[in-house]
């Protein structure tokens, strides 16, 4: 009740308050009064302004709705009724009166010197009506304020969209506030995870801070000890949580010397809903951390080979051990299935170590960057290097491996002179490149290699072509896990004429692999051992069948019209089969042939020269034999009388 500027009132934007509102004159009053000093002196009649004002929100029913989803979701609250008998009450209570004295007249009834002094006059007057006007206007005013407020005002109020006693509340969604909580540690395993003792008594001040919309909402400072910290009412939404150096930073940085483990690089992406975010730990390693790939530089698929760079589907290697170490101080790691490893070198340790890839040949190494290829078969500048491991550094080393290649395995065989021998050896390379095949052994003997074409583990008749190289390219068999195969390689061992029996030839049988595009070969030997011996033996033994004599080989008792057995034993002593063998056999004289007692191995044969091996001519008896395999043996038994 006053005053309100029109551009005020009706400015929708504005909440109006008390400061909005000035007096306003209602009414006026005319006061008479006689001013006596002992005797009557004067009489006055003032006029005086009322002003009002009275500001009140009123004191509408407790009313209660229930909001459900979905949202947001819009309702209005109305109690206009109610809420003028409250609001008119409100005013009056909150009434302010001022009187301002609009008009003076002063008429004398004696004689008194002027000026009469008005202002001692009329302001305590003043003070003394307010209380009793106020009080005969509220009377006045209730009635008039309630059909004003209820019949005008509140009629008037909702053309503008709203009434006395009424408010309109969004319920934009429902949500809690909740905590987020974690710990900064310093991993020692490091694992990735906050093992029994693992805190921040050893690490320095860091900032854990909480952001949003690339602004940090929140900031904890985390110094040496337990590292626990808590944001405490964070409402719902998706944050980025962070641990860094300074308490703006919207990106994580970790203290010098330091790098995040868990998680790395040092940020969490948390959303809160209605319940609190617990163990939202950081974990951080002192010292260096190194890491890289390990793969089969062999150049599979359009790969190029030995060139330190993974090229084509040159797969990965699981299973390579590496060693980070110095004089005091070890450290292992094994690749995973991925061809990846990681090693962590604490800054208690020193600042120098030695990389090393263990039982694989290195082609060469990278640090991202650049590349730096081997030199030699042992990796002399590439592998098992110093490295600088200074605290704080993330370090990448990737090597390209191949396999070392494999000869095997050393032979042994006998084999008459003349006469020859083959050994067959399986050779896998350990990568692609040419391979230059060398025998270095006895004098006069002569080493000729063949190579099994198809990898079928037999070198055939047909791929028994004499090589000195070979090749080794995209074309060679591979295993499924990308590994060269291995395949067989032959070497026949002839022996010349004239190597006395009992000698024996050792041969060095050489493999030498040069790597394609790469300075490197891969030598690779085995040793094979032949026995010069006898190709058979023959040995002539008898016994007499008229006295069932033992046979023997030296001489029987024998006496006229007595029957004798003669036996030709043979044996294969060669390491090979012997075809085409001719054995000859004279009878003494005046030994008579028993006609039709010749056998070979108990089977009879023939006397005459026709199909069968044997045959029997005057005193000239032969048998032939096609082939007899190594290490066979067999017999040939005729009977003779004696005259």
């Amino acid at each position: 009740m006053g005053d309100i500027a029109d551009n005020v009132f009706f400015n929708r934007s504005h909440v109006l308050t008390s400061t909005d509102v000035t007096h306003k004159t209602a009414t006026t009053v005319r006061v008479r009064l006689r001013v006596v000093v002992l005797v009557p002196i004067a009489d006055v009649t003032i006029d005086l302004g009322v002003q009002l004002r009275a500001v009140a929100s009123g004191n509408p029913e407790l009313m209660t709705q229930t909001y459900t989803a979905p949202f947001p979701q819009t309702r209005t609250f109305s109690s206009s009724t109610v809420t003028v008998g409250t609001l008119v009450t409100s005013l009056l209570n909150q009434l302010q009166v001022s009187l301002t004295p609009n008009q003076t007249q002063v008429t004398l009834l004696g004689a008194l010197p002027l000026p009469i002094p008005l202002d001692s006059i009329v302001n305590p007057l003043l003070t003394g009506l307010v209380s009793p006007i106020a009080s005969q206007l509220s009377a006045l005013l209730s009635p008039v304020l309630t059909t004003v407020l209820g019949g005008l005002v509140d009629p008037l109020l909702q053309l503008l969209g709203i009434q006395l006693g009424q408010a309109t509340f969004s319920v934009m969604g429902i949500s809690s506030l909740c905590p987020i909580s974690g710990t900064v540690y310093r991993d020692l395993q490091p694992d990735g995870v906050r093992n029994n003792g693992e805190n921040w008594s050893t690490g320095p001040n860091v900032y854990v801070n909480l952001v949003q919309n690339n602004q940090v909402l929140q900031s904890l400072l985390v110094t040496p000890g337990s590292g626990a910290y808590t944001f405490n009412d964070v409402p719902p939404g998706t944050f980025t949580l962070l641990v860094t150096t300074a308490a703006g930073a919207v990106t994580p940085i970790p203290p010098a010397g330091w790098l995040f483990v868990e998680p790395n690089p040092g940020l969490r992406t948390v959303t809160v809903l209605s319940t609190p975010l617990l163990n939202q730990d950081f974990g951080l390693f002192a010292g260096t951390r190194l890491q890289g790939l390990v793969f089969l530089d062999q150049g599979q698929s359009g790969g190029i080979p030995n060139d330190a760079r993974q090229n084509g589907q040159e797969p990965p290697v699981a299973g390579v051990s590496l060693r980070l170490n110095n004089a005091i101080q070890t450290v292992t790691a094994t690749t995973g299935t991925d061809g990846r490893y990681t090693l962590y070198w604490p800054a208690e340790w020193g600042n120098t170590g030695t990389l090393t890839v263990l039982g694989r040949p290195v082609t060469g190494v990278s640090d991202g960057t650049t590349v730096t290829q081997t030199a030699d078969l042992a990796g002399s500048n590439v592998n098992g290097l110093p490295l600088d491991v200074t605290p704080g550094q993330d370090l990448i080393r990737s090597f390209g491996v191949v396999e070392f290649s494999a000869f095997t395995a050393d032979a042994s065989g006998r084999s008459g002179a003349p006469g020859r021998v083959r050994y067959t050896h399986f050779y896998r390379p350990g990568t692609l490149g040419t391979v230059n095949l060398s025998a270095n052994g006895t004098a006069g003997v002569t080493y000729r290699f063949a190579r099994d074409l198809n990898c079928n583990g037999v070198v055939e008749d047909a791929e028994r072509t004499s090589i000195t190289s070979f090749v080794v390219d995209q074309s060679w068999p591979r295993e499924p896990d990308g590994r060269l195969r291995s395949c067989a390689l032959e070497v026949e061992v002839q022996i010349p004429a004239g190597q006395p029996n009992g000698s024996i030839d050792t041969a060095t049988l050489t493999a030498t692999l040069s790597w394609s595009g790469s300075p490197v070969q891969d030598p690779r030997s085995l040793t094979d051992t032949t026995s010069i011996t006898p190709q058979a033996t023959l040995t002539k033994k008898l016994r007499n069948l008229t006295r069932n004599s033992e046979i023997t080989e030296s001489q029987v008792e024998a006496y006229p019209n007595e029957t004798l057995e003669y036996c030709l034993e043979y044996q294969n002593l060669s390491g090979q089969t012997l075809n085409q063998l001719v054995l000859n056999d004279t009878l003494p004289t005046p030994l008579v042939y028993l006609p039709g007692t010749l056998r070979r191995d108990g089977l009879p044969l023939t006397d005459a020269a026709d199909s069968d091996d044997g045959e029997v001519n005057d005193r000239q008896l032969t048998i032939r034999l096609a082939s007899l395999a190594a290490g066979a043996t067999g017999n040939v038994c005729f009977q003779v009388r004696v005259p």
